[in-house]
């Protein structure tokens, strides 16, 4: 399978989608079955049944062990609206969680996509940890990686750009988006994340469309 590596980028930017864009927001807010997906023990990959969304994407985690140890992943346990991972020592596998819809996504890529993910939590923080953001279709993969994900700020949202044209990349049958979390090892390091959002970037006139029409109200407010 080709690998493309991305483009960082560390902010807070909204995101508005158009047309046959795809459009994605998970705030874990839709409890997943039962609750507590995984716990792995030893070596060996271990993914979770999938949970339908109500957005029409299913969600499907998998919690990696390479080297002893135990892993565990939570989604809308405690509390309601949080993706959590956490490890116990010498483990340095990581989790993934996967969104697929059929078959393809049938999107089409008339703009920039970015992903956002919030981080809210990630003690006993790991000088080595990175969070992996995915897309692919049956032959390409493209991924961006920010790291380290220690000493940063909290909450901070965290975000990468997938450029319009990905060399091998079919926008017209992508099977999956999705992020990865690697602790690469680091003993007891425990991280949480919400708000994981995909979506076009809108174009600049877009921004300038919204600033004239926020321009207005406040014009017809001070006229009131």
């Amino acid at each position: 399978m080709r690998k493309v590596l991305g483009v960082l980028v560390l902010s807070t930017v909204a995101l508005v989608a158009s047309g046959a864009s795809i459009v994605l927001t998970d705030n874990f807010s839709e409890p997943a079955s039962p609750g507590v997906l995984i716990t792995q023990v030893g070596p060996g990959t271990t993914a979770a049944p999938g949970s339908l969304l109500s957005s029409g994407f299913t969600r499907t985690s998998s919690v990696t062990v390479v080297n002893g140890g135990t892993a565990s992943l939570s989604i809308n346990n405690f509390p309601l609206g949080t993706w959590a991972y956490n490890s116990n020592t010498e483990v340095t596998g990581g989790a993934t969680t996967t969104y697929t819809n059929g078959v393809s996504f049938n999107a089409t890529s008339v703009l920039p996509y970015m992903f956002s993910l919030d981080l809210v939590s990630n003690t006993y923080s790991n000088p080595n940890g990175s969070l992996t953001f995915f897309v692919k279709d049956a032959d390409t993969t493209w991924s961006a990686t920010i790291v380290p994900l220690a000493n940063m700020g909290l909450p901070i949202t965290l975000q990468a750009v997938v450029p319009q044209a990905v060399p091998g990349l079919d926008w017209s049958a992508i099977t999956a988006i999705g992020f990865t979390l690697d602790q690469s090892g680091y003993p007891d390091a425990d991280t949480a994340f919400r708000n994981f959002r995909f979506a076009e970037v809108p174009e600049p006139g877009t921004y300038a469309l919204m600033g004239a029409g926020l321009a207005a109200l406040a014009f017809l407010r001070r006229r009131k």
